[in-house]
C-alpha cells in the first residue's frame, strides 16, 4: 500500500498516447490498480482530477470539459465510460477492422520482404488482427491465408508455396 500517487511522467505513472487510442482501456486498468493499492481511498471527484492528471493537455483540457466531469453527482466510472466513448477504438467488438488489415499489408507491400526479420514483423502484426477477425467471423481463414501472401513477390509465393511443412 502507498500514500500517493505517482508524479505525471513518473515511470510508475499511467500514461496515455491519443495517437494509439486503443490503448485507452490498459491507461483505466493502470489507474485503478494504483487506487486500489492506496492506503486511503480516493474520492470519485479525486479520481476523475488523477485520470486527467496523466494525460497529454489537450486529452485533459478535453476530458475535463465533460459536464460529468465536474457534476459531483456522477461517479469516476460513469465519467470514465463517458471518455472511452469519445474512442471509438476502445470498443472490445471493434479492436481490428478490414481497414486495419488492409493498411498493414499494403504497407509491407510497398515496404517489400527481404530478410526474415521482414518476415517476422509483418506476421506478428498480421497474425492479431487476422484472429481477431477471425474470432469475430469477419474473415475466414482462407482469407487470412491469402491476406499474408499478398506482400511476398510471385517468386516468393512460389517459393513459399513448395515449401514442406514439419509433420
Amino acid at each position: 500500500m502507498t500514500t500517493n500517487m505517482p508524479a505525471r511522467g513518473h515511470h510508475t505513472a499511467p500514461t496515455f498516447k491519443p495517437s494509439k487510442p486503443r490503448t485507452l482501456g490498459r491507461y483505466f486498468e493502470d489507474l485503478e490498480y494504483l487506487f486500489g493499492n492506496l492506503t486511503n481511498a480516493p474520492s470519485e471527484a479525486e479520481k476523475k482530477k488523477h485520470a486527467i492528471r496523466y494525460v497529454p493537455v489537450d486529452t485533459a483540457d478535453m476530458w475535463d470539459q465533460l459536464p460529468s466531469y465536474a457534476d459531483a453527482a456522477i461517479t469516476y466510472a460513469d465519467w470514465r465510460d463517458e471518455v472511452k466513448k469519445m474512442y471509438p477504438t476502445e470498443d472490445k467488438d471493434r479492436k481490428f477492422t478490414m481497414q486495419d488489415l488492409d493498411r498493414l499489408v499494403g504497407e509491407r507491400s510497398r515496404l517489400g520482404i527481404s530478410t526474415a526479420a521482414d518476415v517476422g514483423e509483418f506476421y506478428r502484426e498480421l497474425f492479431k488482427i487476422i484472429r481477431f477477425l477471425i474470432s469475430k467471423k469477419r474473415m475466414s481463414e482462407s482469407e487470412a491465408s491469402r491476406m499474408f501472401l499478398r506482400p511476398f513477390t510471385a517468386q516468393q509465393r512460389r517459393d513459399i508455396e513448395v515449401t514442406p511443412t514439419a509433420a
